[in-house]
């Protein structure tokens, strides 16, 4: 698979744009798992390359099960009248040698819900979160195939690092997409 890294510098805290009908909330207990996971199947279902569906239990095992998880650190994009998931991104904390860095996971937005600020709007809730932290970088990886997504995250002044890389096996817990 061909990865695609990309880092954003943090110069100010980032201000949260306004979509009317949507409001963002934490991860709230073992109910979100399947909106989770059937979220990230409807986001993903015409992606190329394919990504594979998660259940509960991969959730579980490549998101609860992880060092760096936090439910304060799990936002969904809901609508205000049904309160229906149509987005969800989840920052992780990587542990390195020297420093711990933020990192995207799974930025996903419902295929109906695209191109009207709902990614801008986690994206925004995301950073935040790292700012507040400390943290003045955000790091994420990507398809390089996935060239919507490779947009989108440049609009948001994510730019190629160097260590961009193509794997066999990849962090599957660790790849991101727009909506």
């Amino acid at each position: 698979m061909n990865v695609l890294q990309l880092r954003k510098c943090l110069v100010a805290r980032p201000e949260l744009p306004e979509i009317s009908e949507i409001v963002v909330r934490n991860y709230v207990g073992p109910g979100d798992i399947p909106l989770w996971s059937n979220l990230l199947d409807a986001a993903f279902t015409a992606a190329q390359p394919p990504v594979r569906h998660m259940d509960g239990s991969e959730f579980s095992r490549q998101i609860q099960g992880s060092h760096w998880w936090s439910a304060k650190r799990m936002w969904f994009a809901e609508t205000n009248n049904t309160s229906e998931p149509v987005g969800t991104v989840t920052l992780g904390l990587r542990q390195g040698k020297t420093r711990t860095s933020p990192s995207i996971h799974w930025l996903a937005v419902h295929p109906a819900w695209r191109r009207v600020g709902v990614a801008r709007l986690l994206m925004a809730h995301l950073e935040q979160s790292c700012w507040d932290a400390g943290f003045r970088q955000v790091d994420l990886e990507t398809h390089r195939g996935w060239r919507a997504a490779k947009k989108f995250y440049q609009t948001l002044g994510y730019r190629n690092t160097l260590r961009s890389s193509t794997r066999t096996k990849p962090d599957a817990s660790n790849r991101s997409a727009s909506g």
